[in-house]
């Protein structure tokens, strides 16, 4: 992927670690992470409160997996990015989907709802 993809995952890392409603929702997590925006998907390591690595995911590459996927069409991104739709509308709609280990996606919904609502928001959708 290009760098415009590696700088994105840490514009999101930076975002989430200083995020208060974030840090709250994962405060007991340990949880791989696979972001998926359309066909392009990020990998992020989040650890107590905190995204302690972010990397763009290739499948060949990244040996370290996952747990948890949250993913869905870049359209259904860029509705909660233009504020016309939020995270919990979206994935009720099954626009937007959570996979994996339903234990630790439940676990996680509250940082993952910070995550889609607010700091991908903020963040802006990476560039194509």
């Amino acid at each position: 992927m290009s760098e415009t993809s590696e700088t994105w995952a840490t514009r999101v890392q930076e975002a989430a670690n200083a995020h208060a409603e974030f840090a709250a929702g994962a405060e007991w997590l340990d949880l791989k992470l696979l972001l998926r925006i359309g066909d392009a998907a990020w990998w992020f390591k989040v650890y107590r409160g905190r995204v302690i690595d972010a990397m763009p995911y290739a499948v060949a590459s990244n040996r370290l997996g996952y747990q948890v996927v949250v993913g869905g069409a870049g359209a259904a991104w860029a509705r909660i990015v233009a504020r016309s739709s939020s995270f919990g509308r979206e994935h009720a709609m099954a626009a937007l989907h959570v996979d994996g280990l339903r234990v630790e996606g439940d676990r996680s919904y509250r940082a993952l709802v910070a995550l889609g609502d607010q700091i991908v928001r903020s963040v802006g959708l990476p560039q194509e």
